[in-house]
This record gives structure tokens, sequence and C-alpha cells, in this order.
């Protein structure tokens, strides 16, 4: 006759059964799951915290413990810049180490999140999108540059004068001295 005790890992006691005494060890590791100074017998599950989320855990006996994520209702990414919550898929800009970035919450069960200033140019302090012009003086002080962003992965913008030159017959800088200004 087998009687099942619930009993501590390799504890062992004496007893009377059918007329003699038996020595008892508990083999309980190959029936049960001990985790934390908790007991839990074969197949039983239960919930623990890690990092952030919730673990399902099932005791497998002698297999061991095994623990997945468990399933939320909808996933999210948690931005601990702007502690902002984004569903999956969600796009926001971000500021960062004086920049703007653009951050994608990708998920992937782990709440991850991609960003990127590879799609933005930073110039002057400021933060353009790609296809954004801005107005800033040539690096010589001497006459101003339309700018755009391009941004080609790279932060990539280019610039050129703002005017056009009527004669190219003149000093350096034929733009200083004789030009009419696209604005005019």
């Amino acid at each position: 006759t087998f009687i099942e005790y619930w009993c501590l890992a390799n504890l062992s006691w004496v007893e009377f059964a059918q007329d003699s005494w038996l020595l008892c060890v508990c083999l309980h590791h190959l029936a049960g799951c001990d985790e934390n100074g908790h007991s839990y017998r074969l197949h039983d599950q239960w919930e623990k915290a890690y990092r952030g989320s919730t673990l399902l855990c099932t005791c497998n006996g002698a297999a061991g413990i095994k623990c997945k994520t468990k399933p939320q209702g909808e996933e999210t990414c948690y931005d601990k810049y702007n502690d902002q919550t984004y569903p999956v898929g969600a796009t926001y800009e971000r500021a960062k180490d004086g920049m703007m970035w653009d951050c994608t919450c990708i998920g992937s069960a782990r709440g991850k999140i991609s960003c990127t200033i590879g799609n933005r140019c930073h110039e002057g302090g400021r933060s353009y999108k790609i296809g954004d012009t801005w107005r800033r003086p040539h690096e010589t002080g001497d006459y101003m540059l339309d700018c755009v962003c391009l941004g080609n992965g790279k932060g990539e913008w280019t610039c050129k004068p703002v005017c056009e030159c009527l004669s190219v017959s003149g000093p350096v800088h034929p733009c200083v001295s004789v030009c009419l200004s696209v604005d005019e």
C-alpha cells in the first residue's frame, strides 16, 4: 500500500505499517518542486514577478520548474526617459542627449523600444525632420544659406546660398556683392 505524504526533500522517518517498521525517506524532489521556501506538487502553477513582468511557473517534478512570461491583454512598452507607456506599433518623439529621437514600440514580449536619430538633422541646437527647411549663415558669415534635411539614415542635410548671382565676375563672393534675394 502506498501512502502519499507531503514532506520536505530528504527528510527521513520511521513508521510502523503492516506489522513491520519501515524507514521512510522523502523523495519529494521527484514529484514536487521547492522554490524560495515554497513547496509545489507536480503540475502546480504559480505566478511570480520578474523585472516588471509576471511569470507563470509550472512544477515539472524531476524536470524542474519552467516559467514563461504570462500573456497580458495588450503588450506595451515603457519608456523610462519620458515616463510614458506606448502600445506596440506606436511611434513617438523623445528628447534625449540634447537631440530629438524617433522611437517605435517594438514589444517582442519584453517591451522593446527602438529609437534612431538617423532620420533627423540636428544643427544649431535644433532638430529637423526629413524635408524640413531652415536658414543659417554661411561659415564665413558673409551670406545666408537655405538648408533642407535629407536624413539618409545618418542625419544628413544640404544647403545652398539664398541668393542667385547676377554676375560671376566680381570679388571672391559674387553673391555678396551682386545678387538678388530669391525672396524679392
